[in-house]
């Protein structure tokens, strides 16, 4: 299970739901998994934050009082047995008991409702509160010596909702300084997902303008043509000019530039 993630598993593993075997195999895995551990914190802290939201349930008092009052009013009604004289019939009590009904039935609602909006704040915060963990151990990893947690780090944006201007800074570093071709590619893969900011467009234009590895080259290109950006035009013309240029990073900039409008 090495190379097996067990994310989908990890709750079953904190709740006690794993027979013997499959936990120890889990136990395994969590030994050295750096990226499966780092949700097993944040799954923990999940699990802990949800126990401590309310269900919701009418208190007694309401309840009690509730039924106390449709006895009452149950008795009242046995009293009154007489076919012969309608007239006798207490319509004014019938509306007076309804009305008290549906004041009651509308505080209860108006209290569940306003749990509601308090669970939903707690949740909220639980959120952010993840996704500030996680960007922080992405900042974390992405600083790590070894090449592989380097590309784990920046994969792990992924897992972001709304990545931060640190970690957006951090991928930039990692796309145009970063000696490993490998991660300087997974860089510019986790900045293309944010393209709608202008300072990632910007950078991902001056990458190209840097960037030696033909098959980052290409990785560029394709980005930037997808998202239309005329401001490459110029590195891509350049890349035209130059005799050095392989002949595929060529092609690649003949059949994207017309298509940019």
């Amino acid at each position: 299970m090495k190379n097996d993630h067990v994310h989908n598993v990890l709750i079953d593993y904190l709740e006690g739901n794993l027979d013997k075997e499959r936990r120890a195999l889990v136990a395994n895995h969590l030994s050295v998994c750096d990226e499966c551990n780092i949700e097993l914190v944040q799954t923990k802290e999940l699990l802990a934050e949800l126990k401590n939201v309310p269900q919701q349930i009418p208190s007694s008092k309401l309840r009690d009082g509730f039924y106390e009052m449709l006895e009452n009013e149950k008795a009242d009604q046995d009293k009154i047995v007489s076919l012969s004289k309608p007239n006798n019939f207490n319509w004014n009590r019938v509306w007076q008991s309804a009305a008290v009904i549906a004041f009651i039935f509308s505080a209860f609602m108006f209290g569940k409702y306003q749990q509601q909006n308090k669970n939903q704040e707690k949740i909220d915060a639980l959120v952010k509160q993840t996704d500030n963990i996680k960007q922080s151990m992405l900042l974390a990893l992405v600083e790590n010596q070894s090449a592989s947690k380097r590309v784990q780090g920046v994969h792990y944006v992924n897992q972001v909702q709304t990545p931060n201007s640190d970690v957006l800074d951090a991928l930039i570093k990692r796309m145009h300084l970063d000696e490993n071709a490998n991660v300087r590619l997974a860089a510019i893969e986790a900045l293309s997902k944010f393209t709608n900011t202008k300072m990632v467009r910007d950078e991902l234009i001056v990458a190209l303008g840097q960037e030696k590895d033909p098959g980052l080259q290409v990785s560029l290109i394709e980005i930037l043509v997808s998202i239309q950006e005329k401001g490459a035009k110029e590195s891509m013309e350049r890349l035209l000019q130059k005799e050095d240029t392989p002949t595929y990073v060529k092609d690649q900039v003949k059949i994207g530039l017309p298509s940019i409008i």
